[in-house]
């Protein structure tokens, strides 16, 4: 019994140390991404869509999305179909589910 709760513990340790050095990724919200010059297309490429240009202080959703991605009224992006908004840091997750602020990643 010992030897298996040892196992045990080595066993979460790691998996805690990885779940808190991955990157989940965040998409860049639409002002942050004009101010970089290339980083349009780089998070375009990143998440799989086309760059979606809007005219600075448009609010609205373009009217074609590719499927599946959704438009997120808080950081003006088009954010793909496993990424979602975090209340908690405030910004849109590439893989929410690999997210977490209680580990910090």
């Amino acid at each position: 019994l010992p030897l298996s709760a040892a196992v045990l513990l080595v066993v979460a340790v790691v998996l805690f140390l990885l779940t808190s050095c991955t990157d989940p990724g965040i998409v860049p919200r639409a002002r942050h991404q004009r101010l970089v010059g290339g980083l349009e297309e780089e998070v375009a490429e990143a998440i799989g869509a086309v760059p979606v240009r809007l005219p600075l202080g448009a609010v609205e959703p373009p009217e074609a999305l590719p499927e599946g991605y959704v438009w997120c009224p808080t950081c003006l992006v088009a954010r793909p179909p496993r990424a979602s908004h975090c209340r908690d840091c405030n910004n849109c997750v590439l893989v929410f589910d690999h997210h977490c602020p209680y580990v910090n990643n």
